[in-house]
């Protein structure tokens, strides 16, 4: 997850692989666990707090809240500092607390998602607080590399308390900048030692994994670690992030604020999610009844306590569930119709509308154990997840086959996911060429097979909606029975594949960006 993710970035600087390496380094410090009384003993005691941020994972900022609930009982002078605004903007925070703005104009003002991009609503619930408390914030972003900029941000700091030592400072900033060695280490040397320094990390990678359960950790008494979760929910929501950003660079303010507060994510994604399932059993007319449709349960990471609960009623089938949590995956729980949605995209949730609506139609038909059951069930559960995804969204994209070969050649990937798309490419060449795949299944660990149905059953979704009008309505109603009403068999497959390829040439697909 965390190799994905950051794949996304492209070229990474010199610079910031030594940030990078400095985290890891400073993570992998002894430490002890910790309380909430002894943080908020430190915080009490501190002058300037540093919270990290990784960006697009909102967990982060809604800590920044807790801590700020506490403090304002203190009856305390406090200020922020944020990352997210460049100092030269600092007007405008200025006009917006005073009420001169709207929030609409304030984020117009600062170029907030030309120069930021990140979901403001991580981020809102800050000028709300300030404009309540009268809190000032202070802009401390700037241009230049990532020393300039620590430097820049360790001045406008130095500057102010000097000017205002009465203020407690709260300062949010990304992860690799709050390293004792980077904007702490400036502050120290322009407001000497005697000035203290509070850093609070959050989710830090490598603590995560020496830990038994969430914890608050601490290397020393003005160092701690917030670990409420696991290191593959934040990458997933960055992720996310990029890909909804890829997909839709002309991304719009106007329709985010006015149209888009919020997500799927709020309290109302579940009479969202009915909504799309009643479009789509409508519009490929499933006659399904309203009571069935709407007789469903989704959990995020924040009900992972109750989402293990029910995993662990089927022993045999709980490493491969565990494994995919722990990959950032969404599922139907076995036998049921809950589902597990580690973040609440509009692709993710058309996905899980696809799987509950097969899951109605075979009636919760127990996941086999047998290897060739098992594949052909998830090979027909990522179809019409992916079908159903194309529908709520045309736009929608997977890896075809050029893709998969370019794939297997890029330095973005694992050696482990190369494997898998090798073992793809060798089935969806056996499929096309009416060659038996068994001793390609057979003997694979559920994971594997999980991820090869992950590649192809999306493959064959996309080609089918692309091409639905060349089909005749005998070929519709059989690819419909064979991977909605039902699961297909590994003997049916080669026949399956080439009727949706039909005379279409599988070695030259691949996706069309425009």
């Amino acid at each position: 997850m965390k190799k994905k993710a950051l794949s996304f970035e492209g070229k990474i600087t010199d610079e910031l692989k030594s940030y990078r390496r400095a985290q890891k380094r400073y993570a992998n410090r002894s430490f002890e666990t910790s309380t909430l009384i002894e943080l908020f003993e430190s915080i009490e005691d501190a002058n300037i707090i540093f919270l990290g941020d990784f960006h697009t994972f909102d967990q982060n900022t809604k800590n920044f809240e807790r801590i700020l609930k506490a403090l304002i009982k203190k009856d305390k002078k406090l200020a922020f500092g944020l990352e997210f605004i460049f100092a030269s903007k600092q007007k405008y925070i200025d006009l917006y607390l005073a009420g001169h703005l709207s929030e609409l104009e304030f984020l117009e003002s600062i170029d907030y998602f030309q120069s930021w991009r990140f979901p403001w609503k991580h981020y809102s619930f800050l000028f709300n607080f300030a404009k309540k408390n009268r809190v000032p914030i202070l802009a401390l972003n700037s241009n230049g590399t990532l020393d300039k900029r620590d430097q820049f941000a360790s001045d406008h700091i130095s500057y102010f308390l000097k000017d205002n030592p009465e203020y407690k400072m709260l300062v949010l900033f990304g992860e690799l900048h709050i390293m004792p060695n980077k904007i702490p280490k400036l502050v120290t040397k322009s407001l000497g030692p005697d000035f203290k320094q509070l850093i609070i990390h959050q989710n830090l990678d490598d603590v995560f994994w020496k830990l038994n359960e969430s914890s608050i950790i601490r290397f020393n008494e003005l160092e701690f670690s917030l670990q409420a979760s696991p290191p593959w929910i934040k990458y997933e929501s960055m992720i996310y992030w990029l890909e909804n950003i890829l997909e839709d660079p002309e991304f719009d303010l106007h329709e985010y604020i006015l149209e888009k507060k919020g997500n799927l994510n709020s309290g109302d994604l579940s009479e969202k999610f009915l909504f799309l399932c009643l479009k789509i059993n409508e519009g490929l007319s499933l006659d399904l009844e309203v009571s069935k449709l709407e007789n469903f349960n989704i959990f995020d990471y924040h009900q992972m306590e109750i989402v293990l609960e029910k995993l662990n009623k089927n022993n045999k089938l709980d490493y491969f569930y565990k494994k995919l949590i722990t990959n950032g995956k969404s599922f139907c729980i076995p036998e049921s119709s809950d589902y597990y949605l580690p973040n609440s995209s509009v692709n993710k949730v058309s996905m899980i509308i696809g799987l509950h609506l097969k899951n109605i139609l075979n009636e919760s038909v127990p996941l086999s154990e047998n290897n060739s059951d098992f594949f052909c069930r998830f090979i027909g559960n990522f179809f019409i997840a992916h079908f159903c995804s194309k529908i709520l969204n045309p736009y929608k994209k997977c890896d075809l086959y050029l893709d998969l070969l370019k794939n297997m050649a890029s330095s973005g990937y694992t050696q482990e996911e190369k494997v898998f798309y090798k073992s793809s490419i060798k089935i969806l060449n056996d499929l096309s060429n009416n060659i038996d795949i068994s001793t390609i299944i057979e003997g694979q660990d559920f994971y594997v097979l999980y991820s090869l149905a992950e590649i192809i059953g999306p493959l064959l979704g996309d080609i089918y909606y692309q091409n639905i009008d060349s089909y005749n309505g005998e070929v519709r109603e059989y690819i419909q029975n064979k991977l909605l009403y039902s699961n297909p068999t590994l003997e049916e497959l080669p026949n399956i594949f080439n009727i949706i390829f039909d005379d279409l040439k599988l070695n030259i697909s691949k996706k069309d960006y425009f």
